[in-house]
């Protein structure tokens, strides 16, 4: 049997430094963790509240086009974007705290709520907006379109665009109520449950744009103009950046101070 490296005094101060980095490790990992969990939580939390506004603001738009000017001046769209960066700070600072908590679990890839005094009340935000988006779907969105098709009637003209964003609104809607479906009315349980929950709260963003990516013009005709400006040749250097040509035969005039 070998002797043990460290002895006396040396064997405690080696089990104190072996202890406090064990602690210190494992206090960091979990706050990495937490951090991990919020960062990540944050954006699948306040992505259904920036949806409602946005519900909002069409409806405003489309019903009040002319009073409804004042929303597009740069001003507008700065305080909204100071509004969510602090919505989103205060949530993130709010769960790192011993109020409230998210955690993030790399085994099993899911988000863990922490036994806290105030959890509960992201349960309770998180069915609102749940509800919210449901109750926008089926009374909101309907209004809108039946408003458009008594406005186009009304005026004489139906243009494709029109029909176009008539289609990509009811298919939204379609799509929003399918994740409120899996969200709330589908009792899911065990390993099943949780990958259904995270896989949805994963695609809701990208499906609810994939509408208006597909039976957009507008968005074809940039990605169209980005990859013929990848694939352009490379053009000539502007006057400004290439050499000037001197011609030797032209007739220089010198500078002759005008005399009083």
């Amino acid at each position: 049997m070998k002797p043990p490296i460290f002895v006396g005094g040396d064997r405690v101060l080696a089990y104190s430094i072996i202890i406090t980095v064990s602690f210190v490790g494992l206090s960091l990992e979990c706050l990495f963790l937490a951090i991990i969990g919020e960062l990540g939580f944050a954006p699948l939390f306040c992505l259904p509240y920036f949806h409602v506004l946005l519900a909002v603001h069409r409806v405003l738009v489309v019903a009040f086009p002319l009073s409804c000017k004042a929303l597009h001046k740069p001003i507008i769209w700065k305080i909204a974007l100071v509004f969510i960066f602090i919505f989103y700070i205060s949530f993130l600072v709010i769960n790192l705290t011993n109020l409230a908590g998210i955690s993030y679990v790399p085994r099993h890839m899911i988000f863990v709520a922490l036994y806290l005094p105030y959890t509960y009340i992201f349960f309770d935000l998180n069915d609102f907006a749940n509800y919210g988006i449901l109750a926008i779907s089926i009374t909101v969105y309907p209004v809108l379109l039946i408003y458009l098709k008594y406005t186009s009637k009304a005026s004489g003209s139906r243009s494709r665009y029109e029909a176009r964003m008539t289609t990509q609104v009811i298919i939204m809607v379609a799509i929003e109520i399918c994740f409120f479906v899996a969200w709330v009315v589908i009792p899911l349980r065990g390993p099943v449950g949780v990958l259904v929950k995270d896989l949805s709260n994963l695609f809701y963003s990208v499906a609810i744009i994939m509408p208006y990516l597909i039976w957009n013009k507008a968005v074809h005709e940039e990605i169209k103009l980005l990859f013929r400006k990848s694939w352009a040749t490379p053009q000539t250097p502007s006057s400004a950046l290439a050499p000037h040509y001197i011609d030797k035969k032209a007739r220089i005039t010198p500078l002759v101070a005008s005399v009083p």
